[in-house]
């Protein structure tokens, strides 16, 4: 079977945004993954991601031999790897690598950004009487 490059851009772009999409969809009610620790769902939704990624690697990849990696062999080790992982990020990290294998420039995981998020406002506060007025005045003033 012979693609053409406007083909295989297409289907890589495609890829994408299918495992963008997956990922969108498996970071959905994980409020806050710090402070909830790595539980029987999380890691579910990580199998379940590298599942979804690996059923779209065979349906869109422009090489049909895989780059001569066998990826079913490949992501049941991912998986097993997965089932021992002790962190989300840890988890992550096998669904990377997973694809890294592949040495392939245009196939890389980008995880899903987390929920939680600062606004850039936080500014140090003084509570000891000792503290020295000069470190305070060169503190940037706060709008309210």
């Amino acid at each position: 079977m012979r693609f053409s490059m406007t083909n295989v851009l297409l289907r890589l772009r495609y890829l994408v945004l299918v495992v963008g999409v997956s990922l969108l969809l498996a970071s959905l009610g994980s409020a806050s993954v710090c402070a909830q620790g790595f539980d029987r769902i999380e890691r579910e939704r990580a199998i379940s991601m590298l599942g979804n990624i690996k059923d779209e690697l065979k349906k869109s990849y422009y090489d049909p031999s895989f780059r001569g990696m066998d990826v079913d062999a490949r992501f049941k080790i991912a998986e097993e790897k997965i089932k021992q992982a002790s962190s989300l990020a840890q988890a992550f990290g096998i669904i990377a690598q997973a694809l890294l294998d592949l040495n392939d420039s245009h196939t890389s995981f980008a995880p899903p950004s987390r929920s939680v998020s600062t606004d850039g406002r936080c500014r140090p506060l003084a509570i000891s009487a000792s503290c020295p007025p000069s470190s305070l005045a060169a503190m940037p003033k706060r709008r309210v």
